[in-house]
């Protein structure tokens, strides 16, 4: 139990380091009632998973037109940023919530993808790949790039690009 209040002291720590950072108005925003820590709720905050997390209900919605899916799609991408939380990586609820979010990242950027190839939007689709093999290297995204490239007819940059892959996976 020790260890574990350790663990709880030394996120609050963190917590109360990283909040002045954040830019928000001044206030007591952590606040110790009966022995426990509470968020205060006397401000609205709007958070990055939130939004993520309402694009995902969205998504969900039966019904959807193909263009209402590419709009929420392509919120989703802007919104969502890579590594969760990366001054707590390692931590079990850190891996798995971020694996959630990646999932749904690469979903509905295949979706886009998609729907652009077929409306032959290369330049969309290599933005959305450039974007995606920055953020997850080790993802394949590089291959949309490449693809990406030879459609455009920028065979130069497509084997420049093959080879810097080639070199970043070892192969």
């Amino acid at each position: 139990q020790k260890r574990q209040l350790n663990n709880l002291y030394q996120h609050m720590h963190v917590l109360r380091e990283t909040l002045p950072d954040l830019n928000l108005p001044e206030g007591r925003y952590i606040v110790l009632r009966k022995g426990r820590y509470y968020f205060t709720t006397d401000y609205k905050v709007d958070t990055d998973l939130g939004e993520l997390n309402s694009l995902i209900g969205r998504l969900k919605t039966e019904g959807l037109t193909g263009e209402e899916r590419r709009q929420l799609c392509s919120a989703y991408c802007k919104g969502y940023g890579g590594e969760l939380v990366p001054q707590l990586a390692g931590e079990p609820w850190v891996t798995m919530e971020g694996a959630f979010y990646q999932r749904w990242y690469g979903r509905c950027l295949e979706e886009l993808c998609g729907s652009f190839k077929a409306e032959g939007r290369y330049e969309e689709i290599l933005e959305l790949s450039r974007t995606a093999s920055q953020l997850h290297p080790y993802d394949g995204w590089q291959v949309k790039v490449v693809e990406s490239l030879l459609a455009l007819g920028r065979h130069k940059e497509a084997e420049q690009a093959y080879q810097a892959d080639s070199r970043l996976l070892g192969d």
